[in-house]
């Protein structure tokens, strides 16, 4: 690989190296040490894949993106999310559906959203399933 095919990989790596970095602190690791044994894989690598020397393969992508409480998504680039969700959206489960496609009118779903969406703001619903 010559000087400027290297150069243009560094910077298509760019992007993810900033976002590694940038989970790996907010999700309080500030060594190396500490998230590479939570990731399960060597401190050489985690800081290979931060520095835009390699690129993680799916398996070290999603085991960083547990580590660090973020989405694959997210780190890949593919998201603005960092959790795959904007913070004040809220996830459709099945009973909900259900009311929706039984709705009458746009007014009857729009109303069904609110009144979902104001339980999930007040922390009334938690997760999926729970009504």
């Amino acid at each position: 690989m010559g000087d400027t095919e290297k150069q243009l990989a560094k910077q298509e790596l760019a992007p993810l190296a900033a976002r590694l970095r940038e989970a790996r602190l907010n999700a309080g690791y500030k060594r190396f040490e500490d998230a590479a044994r939570k990731a399960g894989m060597s401190v050489n690598t985690l800081k290979s894949y931060e520095y835009g020397k390699f690129v993680p393969n799916a398996f070290n992508i999603a085991a960083l993106a547990k580590a660090y409480a973020v989405s694959c998504d997210w780190l890949l680039g593919l998201s603005e999310y960092p959790t795959g969700l904007p913070a004040d959206s809220f996830l459709v489960d099945a009973k909900l559906a259900e009311k929706i496609l039984r709705a009458e009118s746009a007014a009857e779903i729009a109303k069904l959203l609110q009144e979902e969406h104001a339980k999930w703001r007040k922390g009334e619903r938690r997760d999926l399933g729970e009504s």
